[in-house]
């Protein structure tokens, strides 16, 4: 049975991940947080002309 201190706070966690995309330097995004430089990089295909680094 779950306790209250292991349930998982959903729409905390939905407001972590939403605020990582906010505010976001499109000229810079080497700057930006782990999730949105994640979610670029899974797009297909990636546009030719941009490189973050960490899609390789």
């Amino acid at each position: 049975m779950a306790t209250s201190a292991s349930k998982l706070d959903t729409a905390a966690l939905k407001e972590k991940i939403a605020s990582q995309f906010r505010g976001l330097d499109p000229n810079d995004p080497a700057s930006w947080p782990t999730v949105p430089k994640a979610a670029l990089c899974r797009r297909s295909p990636p546009p030719s002309w941009w490189r973050c680094g960490s899609c390789g």
